[in-house]
């Protein structure tokens, strides 16, 4: 008898189950503001499945559904502590359609999913054609436009992949195009958005550039990757490095963000600097704060665990 051979679309199956069963996907699903919301979110995951597969950058850290499963989950698990209050509550609750936010966790889920996908493609065509001086000169500079450009090119991208679909209604909904907003936003300071975000909005683009800053444990780092792709630039590198000094999901519990950072074997106190320097990327996150107060969130704080041998901080 023949053995049945591996099913090639576990891992897509397994990710969307995750996505849309956390409790950020299931109050996402409560949206009755798109019709078939359900399957256009099932559809969608697909679709990014297919662009990992045939993504060509394997020097980049992960930003296919590892990556925004670990967002989706990390969310979900985000608790906080409200203003004048000492009761913590999930984050996701402040995102429910039965609250005055409406639609703020199908906007959010949306976005999530949305953020990266211009990491997964190369294509030129996907930007504005008032952008295409920002071309790469050569195959050296590819992964460098790819990151500079993933964000500009990323309505171009939604376009493609969706008109023509049973979805193509979609690219015209004021929930798309509110996520659209919103994922755009998530490598932009919130002094730098556009001023046409509803306050909403400011405060899910927060959420969502929070928990992408944090995103920083070793499971994305494949270090067999990096060691057979050494054409990345100085920024993957950068990457790579960066996430495999800490360990454990960094996790939002109770209004506080805590950090466990790892010394690599045969390292000595010599980098100080390095970890001082994970420090100041982690309280970047600090910065988009302000706009989450529109959601009641409450007060944020990190708190740093070093690994043995290294002072709880450095000048």
């Amino acid at each position: 008898m023949p053995k049945q051979l591996p099913d090639p679309d576990l891992y897509l199956r397994e990710s969307s189950d995750f996505i849309l069963n956390s409790h950020l996907g299931r109050c996402a699903l409560h949206s009755q503001g798109m019709p078939g919301f359900a399957v256009f979110l099932r559809d969608l995951v697909e679709i990014i499945h297919r662009l990992v597969q045939s993504c060509h950058l394997p020097e980049f850290t992960d930003h296919g559904l590892s990556h925004l499963g670990s967002l989706v989950g990390r969310i979900s698990e985000w608790t906080c502590v409200s203003y004048g209050s000492q009761e913590s509550r999930p984050l996701c609750d402040l995102l429910d359609p039965s609250t005055s936010e409406g639609e703020g966790a199908a906007v959010l889920l949306m976005a999530t999913l949305f953020h990266d996908m211009g990491m997964l493609s190369q294509r030129p065509d996907d930007l504005n054609p008032n952008n295409m001086n920002d071309l790469p000169q050569g195959p050296e500079d590819v992964p460098a436009w790819v990151r500079r450009t993933h964000v500009p090119r990323l309505e171009g991208l939604l376009n493609r992949l969706l008109r023509g679909s049973c979805h193509n209604t979609v690219l015209q909904h004021p929930l798309f195009r509110s996520a659209l907003r919103v994922a755009q936003a998530h490598t932009q300071w919130p002094w730098q958005w556009d001023s046409s975000m509803s306050e909403l909005e400011q405060s899910l683009a927060a959420v969502l550039a929070m928990v992408d800053l944090l995103d920083e444990d070793s499971n994305r780092c494949d270090t067999r990757t990096l060691l057979h792709h050494r054409q990345g630039n100085l920024e993957n590198f950068g990457h790579w490095i960066r996430h495999s000094l800490t360990h454990d999901r960094i996790v939002i519990q109770n209004g506080v963000i805590r950090v466990n950072m790892v010394r690599p074997p045969g390292t000595n106190g010599q980098l100080s600097s390095v970890f001082a320097a994970i420090r100041n990327q982690i309280r970047l996150s600090l910065l988009y704060c302000e706009p989450l107060g529109y959601l009641q969130v409450g007060q944020i704080e990190t708190r740093f665990c070093p690994p043995e041998g290294l002072p709880e901080e450095e000048s």
